[in-house]
């Protein structure tokens, strides 16, 4: 069973009428621009078998896909009292490294933590994966993008 969540949210498949009645109304010149909202979303998971398999070590994982913009603060905790949280975040379709950054636990907990700044505006994927191949169980995971304050 392979878990891909995709909250990509995009302005443009929201309602045609109102865009229709912004150009008609002169509020939005010529093409309407389509935005990507703020991320923030806290989930739970599994990992199970039956997950995706990490293809360099084996381990199993959950994929989450969202969008965000150049710039954006992005930040993933995956938090578990059951599996060593493992995280990576990657952008499809981008050949110049296989996944942008990992974290692994953070100080004394077995959760896993990182922040970045969006390189591009586009979508990202992370990784809810554990730290041994052998890891199952249950985690909760934050995923936030948003403009920088």
């Amino acid at each position: 069973r392979d878990e891909i969540r995709d909250w990509s949210s995009d302005v443009c498949s929201s309602d045609l009428s109102i865009r229709i009645l912004a150009v008609t109304l002169g509020l939005i010149g010529g093409l309407v621009a389509c935005s990507t909202d703020p991320v923030n979303i806290t989930e739970s998971g599994t990992i199970a078998d039956g997950d995706s398999v990490h293809p360099a070590d084996g381990s199993l994982y959950d994929e989450y896909t969202f969008k965000a913009k150049s710039g954006w603060d992005i930040s993933i905790k995956m938090s578990s009292t059951d599996v060593d949280s493992y995280l990576q975040v990657r952008r499809p379709g981008v050949d110049d490294e296989t996944f942008m950054e990992e974290a692994d636990d953070t100080g004394d907990s077995r959760d896993a933590e990182l922040t970045i700044t969006a390189p591009a505006s586009g979508t990202y994927q992370v990784w809810a994966n554990t730290a041994s191949s052998s890891d199952r169980g249950a985690y909760t995971i934050t995923i936030k993008a948003e403009p920088p304050k």
